[in-house]
């Protein structure tokens, strides 16, 4: 099962935010939504996978971000450095967990496209601009 990189961690919980009592979860929500068997925490957390990536990962991470720490985003990235994953990567200053200024989320779309067109290839877009899935 995969996790996000905030809710397993590859050493120590980066539990550092306050966001679970805001969303009125409480103090206790990791460990009810995740579990506490250290074991399975790691086995679950993608920093501990990243060699088994095939294709190429775009991450993308909001440095205020209190839901998932950029502690998270500077471990992954540093694990896909050392495993050789074809990776790009972007971290956007002032922005949380997700971009709402129209300057970021346009930077965030322009380089997707591209790194898209790159790693997937050309012409994967429709004519009317949606992506197409193929079954």
């Amino acid at each position: 099962m995969a996790r996000g990189l905030d809710s397993c961690p590859n050493i120590d919980p980066i539990w550092v935010s306050n966001e679970p009592e805001l969303l009125g979860y409480g103090p206790a929500y990791p460990d009810k939504a995740l579990g506490t068997d250290e074991a399975d925490l790691r086995e679950g957390s993608p920093v501990n996978h990243v060699g088994d990536i095939k294709a190429a990962l775009y991450v993308v991470h909001g440095i205020l971000d209190r839901q998932a720490h950029v502690d998270n985003y500077y471990r992954l990235t540093e694990a896909l450095d050392e495993a050789n994953t074809k990776h790009q990567r972007l971290l956007v200053g002032g922005e949380a967990h997700g971009l709402y200024d129209l300057k970021n989320r346009t930077l965030l779309y322009d380089e997707l496209l591209e790194f898209l067109e790159q790693n997937i290839g050309p012409g994967w877009i429709s004519p009317t601009g949606m992506a197409e899935i193929s079954n």
